[in-house]
């Protein structure tokens, strides 16, 4: 028996270590992808679109014993009926409403302004 435990602490360390080095690599993983995105919307135009858009969300995370942290998200539809996503500030999600139509300024994937048509919106 005395013979065992040495083996098994090898292997609790060895499994502590294998679950150090998965954290590291996967928080090294989303930080590399964060640089591309980044790399990317900055190498993008900034383009300025006609859009409809087609709904909002919002996504709570924390919360409990942590701060609660709310982000915004809009979905906007093209004139060619493609549609995409974008992360909003407060402020900006609640100057849109669905259905709002207008010319949508992003950047990649970067969200930057909404302008919306004068004219009436057609709602129900």
């Amino acid at each position: 028996m005395a013979r065992l435990f040495p083996i098994f602490v090898a292997l609790v360390l060895l499994f502590i270590a294998v679950v150090f080095v998965s954290v590291f690599l996967a928080i090294g993983r989303q930080a590399a992808a964060a640089r591309a995105q980044k790399k990317a919307n900055l190498a993008a135009p900034v383009t300025t679109s006609p859009a409809i858009v087609t709904s909002r969300r919002t996504e709570v995370t924390g919360g409990g014993e942590s701060r609660a942290v709310t982000h915004y998200f809009a979905t906007f539809e093209f004139a060619n009926g493609a549609r995409q996503e974008f992360s909003l500030t407060g402020d900006q999600y609640a100057q849109l409403a669905e259905r709002d139509r207008g010319l949508l300024i992003s950047q990649g994937t970067w969200f930057h302004s909404f302008q919306r048509d004068r004219m009436i919106q057609d709602r129900p």
